[in-house]
């Protein structure tokens, strides 16, 4: 007993920065990875019995995987299909079927799209899009990878045109 106590406060200490640094990479904010890679040592401690002392790092891994993607799914509900539609975009009054979008409501229309992405995503936005940075240079301030980053930036396009088709298949309905 006295044994197992010290070998999970070895494992805790030894990789407890490498699964907050790996979460980090994966998730907005600093205390959702915090949250994340105390809820990898919590199961850590809670089935220590059944992880072979020879792959401790790589089950540490793998339960951070399984559960960081558990975040973005939850996020992906919370986020994407709960937003609700601008109030002036509900309302078909203002729409007429014999025109298209004039160029304000297409920038708000845009407005709102960003407007449903994170913070990071916005700010990854920007720097890509507005600002033509490099991967390179954005992996750089993020301290992870070019291909993290690519990656990151590949998911933001992808739920950006999933908002998009949602946002202009509502606006379709009402001109009709």
């Amino acid at each position: 007993m006295v044994g197992d106590r010290r070998w999970i406060s070895d494992v805790t200490e030894h990789y407890y920065q490498e699964i907050y640094c790996y979460c980090r990479r994966h998730v907005d904010t600093d205390d959702m990875a915090y949250e994340l890679t105390q809820s990898v040592f919590l199961r850590f401690c809670e089935q220590y019995r059944s992880v072979d002392r020879r792959y401790v790092r790589a089950w540490l891994y793998r339960v951070a995987y399984h559960l960081c993607a558990d975040y973005y799914r939850a996020e992906y509900k919370r986020r994407e299909w709960m937003a609700p539609m601008p109030p002036d975009l509900e309302d078909p009054a203002h729409l007429t079927e014999d025109r298209g979008m004039t160029d304000t409501e297409l920038t708000d229309a845009v407005s709102y799209l960003l407007s449903c992405l994170s913070e990071s995503e916005r700010v990854l936005f920007c720097e890509r899009y507005q600002l033509h940075l490099p991967y390179e240079d954005m992996a750089q301030r993020r301290n992870t990878t070019a291909a993290a980053v690519r990656k990151r930036v590949s998911r933001m396009r992808s739920k950006l045109k999933r908002l998009a088709h949602r946002l202009f298949s509502v606006l379709l309905l009402l001109w009709k």
